[in-house]
């Protein structure tokens, strides 16, 4: 779990903060749930 964890925060690290901006509202919505570690909803 935490690896995973470290993976996507790399990659946030590493995309530019205007890429954000054209994100869909669902992953948005997984962007969130893993950066507050809320592994549940991001499986479903």
């Amino acid at each position: 779990r935490q690896s995973i964890h470290g993976m996507m925060e790399e990659e946030n690290v590493v995309r530019p903060h205007q890429e954000i901006a054209s994100l869909s509202f669902a992953e948005k919505k997984y962007l969130l749930a893993v950066e507050r570690g809320d592994v549940a909803s991001v499986r479903r």
